[in-house]
């Protein structure tokens, strides 16, 4: 499962997500059939500066 993450380029080394990682995500969660469309990054990620 690791391996499928950093295929991706979705494996996170800290809690923190950009939006392309986020993005790169619902890529293998799409191409796994568990996600029929993308979502808004900015709905569901709450930045703190």
């Amino acid at each position: 499962m690791i391996d499928n993450y950093k295929k991706y380029d979705s494996w996170m080394s800290t809690p923190s997500i950009s939006e392309k990682s986020f993005e790169n995500l619902e890529d293998m969660i799409i191409d796994n059939d568990l996600l029929d469309k993308y979502v808004n990054f900015k709905d569901l990620v709450y930045e703190i500066n």
